[in-house]
């Protein structure tokens, strides 16, 4: 491959000769059907190479410089951009953009720049010629690895930069159409929550909505995604103030739904009905609710109605309908049918304010289980809204240690993060108590690390001693050894934040244990990715590293999952990546290439090594942020799927 330096690399005669020592290394390095590592012996260098190795970058550069293919290089001096942004040494992280010829890892590079500007100099202009460099590398992709994923990201940015523009020629080049037209719709959500929504803007945010719905009307298929996508085209159009426009999408959403698979059909319309609703069109709502079968369909899509009524038209002319949906799934005669309608209208009261209504219906159920799952949906939405004092009583309807928990821990995060640590603690010490019914093991490794998380970062460590004793007594209870492990794993993470390493390492032992018992059971590579997070947060790097390398590498490439940023989900590359980015934090380069180079795999490889090389320059970030195990883009998200709803509501109110 040929080798590429930045200006600023070729400045001095040491560095040239570093130069040189970069090209004997990238002739050394390995294919990935081979299992070596590039290590460097300071004892066969000379005194100025030897000058040069102590900068981890170089170092860190020489082995990026050696893989083989565009994407695995890109990806690496990827890294090396976003560490030179993280030290504010902006002309250094162009100079390595420069050396990145992959498209892709060039705009996910220059996306990052962009950010810079925008964020740490407010030099938008900047920002946007940053974007636009980004989008003329990737214009040229026909079929983009990632799916569209950047440029989906680069419209929105420019979107929410004031390029409505730029972002519908972004948009137009994403090949996918689904993602092209979730784009144009998110893009158009970003520019109206980027400044004041006045006319002008609600205007220009409408010219872009209707390019969105000219490309959702002409997608082949007619699944009821799309259709979905084509109701929220709906519903931004009325909230950017074009209600013609947004009502003839309804229009077509409702002949699309109507024409398709029977499969979903039923959300879909309940959905549709809803919409109708919030767009002011009272009489086309009702005529789709009465398109859904009665029973369990036709009551969900009542209570939809009747809290999009709610919005437009108070409260007082919803009641009736709500009444009139419960009153639909008292017919249904399937137990689990009926219980499942009245968890949606529990949470569709809530979300009105009708909790009383809301508790009642949910005394319909009368299977517990069933019962304390509808209270915990409502218990979300709770606290979704801020209303926590409700929350907590709630709980007390809640038997179910697991479920209750969940709640228990978000209302002591609230009380703590106001300084009442004592009474946050004291709600933990309950959260996790016994209450005459069996837990539910599902919920339980979730809730207790959502406990223990809780009451390090917000209780009081007095009663620390009474909350971890009851976590391992609830994990020791736990049934199925995967998920008494993932448990395990989180009880060692919470304790080795505290500094209970001696308790923490027995954790892992115990941990460490139960996996290789039933290393022959699914999930066996999942549990010592597990174990190798818990030994990174005792410190213990090279014990991870030793779990880590156990994880077996997968036999065949389709086994590979790789997210849209690049980084990978497969365990062993996970674990290893985790081991690379913690070595690399506590200033262990050559331990962090190690790791990186146990990956047969380039594209896995080069993930690690961009990690290191963030966090060589940021080691106080989180660690699951910098490797993307958190799912957070190295750029700004704007407008994602989980976030529609809530853009949406915010631009109507």
């Amino acid at each position: 491959m040929p080798t590429r330096y930045s200006p600023a690399f070729l400045e001095t005669k040491t560095q040239k000769l570093a130069a040189i020592f970069a090209v004997s290394l990238c002739a050394a390095t390995p294919a990935w059907s081979q299992n070596q590592s590039i290590t460097f012996n300071p004892m066969e260098l000379d005194q100025v190479t030897k000058a040069v190795m102590q900068d981890s970058f170089l170092q860190l550069r020489f082995t990026a410089l050696g893989l083989e293919g565009k994407d695995e290089t890109g990806q690496a001096l990827n890294g090396l951009v976003r560490a030179m942004l993280a030290r504010d040494d902006i002309q250094d992280a162009i100079d390595e953009l420069t050396m990145i010829e992959d498209d892709l890892w060039y705009a996910r590079s220059a996306a990052a720049i962009s950010r810079y500007f925008e964020k740490e100099q407010e030099n938008t202009a900047a920002a946007l010629e940053w974007l636009e460099r980004g989008t003329q590398r990737v214009a040229g992709v026909t079929d983009p690895r990632d799916g569209g994923d950047i440029m989906r990201i680069l419209a929105i940015r420019r979107a929410s930069l004031g390029d409505l523009e730029g972002a519908i020629t972004a948009s137009r080049l994403i090949p996918d159409p689904t993602a092209r037209v979730f784009a144009l719709r998110a893009s158009a959500t970003a520019f109206l929550q980027s400044g004041d929504a006045d006319a002008e803007s609600r205007e220009r945010a409408s010219a872009l909505l209707r390019e969105a719905y000219d490309q959702a009307r002409v997608m082949p298929g007619k699944n009821q995604s799309t259709n979905r996508l084509l109701i929220e085209i709906g519903l931004a159009q009325v909230y950017a103030g074009d209600q013609k426009a947004g009502l003839d999408t309804l229009k077509l959403t409702r002949e699309r739904i109507l024409a398709g698979p029977e499969t979903g059909r039923s959300h879909a319309i309940t959905e549709l009905a809803a919409a109708y609703v919030e767009g002011g069109d009272m009489r086309s709502a009702m005529e789709v609710v009465r398109l859904v079968p009665e029973g369990a369909p036709r009551s969900e899509a009542l209570g939809s109605v009747a809290r999009a009524m709610s919005v437009n038209q108070g409260i007082n002319a919803a009641v009736p309908l709500f009444r009139l949906a419960v009153e639909q799934a008292e017919t249904v005669e399937n137990n689990e049918n009926r219980d499942r309608a009245y968890a949606h209208l529990i949470v569709e009261q809530t979300r009105v304010g009708r909790l009383r209504d809301a508790f009642s219906t949910a005394g319909l159920i009368k299977d517990r289980r069933r019962q304390a799952r509808a209270l915990l949906g409502m218990g979300r939405q709770l606290v979704s809204e801020g209303k926590f004092e409700e929350t907590q009583r709630l709980t007390e309807f809640i038997p179910f240690t697991g479920m209750r928990a969940e709640l228990f821990a978000k209302v002591a995060m609230n009380l703590g993060g106001k300084g009442e640590k004592d009474e946050a603690s004291a709600l933990l010490a309950r959260a996790l108590e016994a209450t005459g019914f069996e837990p539910l093991p599902e919920f339980l490794p979730d809730a207790i690390d959502l406990v223990l998380d809780a009451q390090i970062d917000f209780g009081q460590p007095y009663a620390d001693d009474a909350i971890f004793t009851r976590a391992r007594d609830l994990v020791d209870g736990i049934p199925g050894d995967a998920d008494q492990v993932r448990a395990l794993v989180r009880v060692a993470i919470a304790e080795a934040r505290r500094g209970l390493g001696a308790k923490a390492r027995k954790s892992i032992s115990a941990a460490y244990r139960t996996a290789f018992e039933n290393k022959d059971e699914p999930g066996f590579d999942e549990a010592l990715q597990d174990i190798s997070l818990a030994q990174i947060a005792t410190g213990d790097i090279l014990s991870s590293f030793d779990t880590a390398a156990r994880i077996e590498e997968p036999s065949d490439e389709a086994d590979i999952r790789r997210a849209p940023d690049g980084s990978f989900l497969t365990p062993r590359f996970r674990a290893l990546t985790r081991v690379a980015a913690a070595a690399a934090r506590i200033g262990e380069t050559d331990l962090a290439i190690r790791a990186a180079n146990r990956m047969e795999y380039p594209p896995a490889r080069s993930a690690a090594l961009a990690a290191v090389a963030v966090a060589l320059a940021s080691p106080e970030s989180d660690l699951l942020e910098i490797i993307g195990d958190a799912a957070k883009s190295d750029v700004a998200d704007l407008g994602g799927e989980a976030g529609l709803r809530n853009d949406l509501e915010k631009m109507h109110q």
